[in-house]
């Protein structure tokens, strides 16, 4: 069975930046902390794929 993806997943970084504070949750608890901390998000996504070599 198929695992969904996770923050605690190693090829992924979650860093948020709201009125200055950053955040960089490491769990999806953390995640739902912080969501729940402030009433509104801006939320921008920038992908980065790692290069991998064989």
């Amino acid at each position: 069975m198929e695992k969904p993806p996770a923050l605690e997943n190693d090829s992924v970084v979650l860093k948020l930046i709201s009125d200055g504070e950053r955040y960089s949750p490491w769990n999806d608890q953390d995640l739902c902390k912080v969501l729940r901390i402030k009433e509104e998000f801006q939320v921008y996504c920038v992908y980065r794929d790692a290069i991998k070599t064989i």
